[in-house]
């Protein structure tokens, strides 16, 4: 059962901890349990977190994604669009080959062998060569789809 709230009606301290268990399986739960409880929502607020909560992160890597494709130094061309196919394209490969490399690091590799205490760091050097290399494909698919620039030169 929910404590009583504060005099401004706030439920930190427990919403508080359930964001520090976060790190235990059902943490994101307990603390959008706490929140919805905290609102006066019943445990639909709770489901309806579970199931939004991977296509919004989607949806906010994108953006941020075709935030950084925006920033890139390059000629504007005529066409391109706030979130363009190369952006999801990106986040797509990015997110299998996480997913490629978490089974290959757990299976197959032995980094503490080889890397002793720097194995982590290694490893997490090595995933974001990979995440580079995904990016760098999602801009590459954005150049070819765009139109060409007139004149007919590239630069």
């Amino acid at each position: 059962m929910a404590a009583p709230p504060a005099s401004n009606g706030a439920h930190v301290p427990r919403v508080g901890r359930a964001c520090a268990n976060g790190d235990r399986a059902g943490g994101h739960r307990a603390a959008a349990r706490e929140v919805a409880q905290a609102a006066g929502a019943a445990d639909a607020a709770v489901a309806i977190w579970s199931l939004a909560r991977w296509p919004l992160i989607f949806c906010l890597v994108v953006l941020a994604t075709a935030g950084l494709y925006k920033l890139a130094p390059r000629k504007r061309r005529p066409g391109v669009r706030a979130v363009s196919v190369g952006s999801v394209a990106a986040v797509h490969v990015c997110q299998l080959c996480s997913v490629g490399f978490e089974v290959w690091v757990v299976n197959f590799a032995d980094y503490d062998a080889t890397y002793g205490a720097l194995a982590g760091a290694v490893a997490f050097a090595f995933w974001l060569w990979i995440s580079n290399l995904a990016l760098l494909f999602g801009m590459m698919l954005d150049l070819e789809l765009s139109p060409a620039p007139e004149g007919g030169g590239l630069g």
